[in-house]
């Protein structure tokens, strides 16, 4: 789980996944090599901004370790630096062999061809009201609709995705996936319009 904010938010991701039965290797702010986009401090009187330590490089050379890999909570910017051909190579090698690999609305262009969508250039956020519909037998039980955590850019299926949830307008236009996953090789990858 590379996750970017506050330490302590990795820490609470990482509980919740713990509690789903999941074993977890947390990459956090303090490990993201300067990429987690928040301050470090414990307190706010603190003078000094503790020094983030490069955990991204270890993990990586131990993917084969890992089932899933989940790159969320950090900003477009700082997913940019994350994001480096050798690692978008990396990760796609390994999906290939039978990883899956989760990425947020922030994933940018360079993550691309890791994404199971297309995105509208700079079509921000939907207007008003959105909420989310279930297209998979995984929401089954869930009442419809239901609130979206947060409404992403609109977004388009690559040939070969299948849409698990679409967010829907107040008028009930479908405005794109939700939640969109996509088979490469052994592998899946899954995006999640919302960060």
């Amino acid at each position: 789980l590379f996750h970017g904010g506050r330490p302590w938010t990795g820490e609470e991701t990482a509980k919740h996944l713990l509690s789903a039965g999941a074993s977890v290797t947390l990459v956090d702010s303090r490990r993201l090599d300067g990429l987690g986009g928040a301050s470090l401090k414990e307190k706010l009187e603190e003078k000094t901004e503790p020094q983030a330590e490069d955990g991204i490089t270890p993990a990586f050379e131990r993917l084969d370790a890992f089932q899933a890999v989940i790159v969320c909570a950090m900003e477009a910017a700082d997913q940019r630096g994350f994001f480096t051909p050798p690692r978008v190579a990396a990760l796609g090698a390994w999906v290939e062999r039978g990883g899956a690999l989760m990425l947020a609305e922030n994933a940018p262009a360079e993550a691309h061809e890791l994404l199971p969508v297309t995105r509208e250039a700079a079509a921000g956020d939907p207007a008003g009201d959105v909420r989310c519909s279930a297209r998979h037998e995984v929401f089954r039980g869930i009442p419809e609709p239901w609130p979206c955590f947060s409404k992403g850019p609109r977004a388009a299926l690559k040939p070969g995705a299948q849409a698990l949830a679409v967010q829907r307008a107040g008028s009930g236009e479908v405005l794109g996936p939700y939640l969109a996953l996509v088979g490469r090789g052994k592998g899946k990858l899954l995006y999640w319009n919302a960060e």
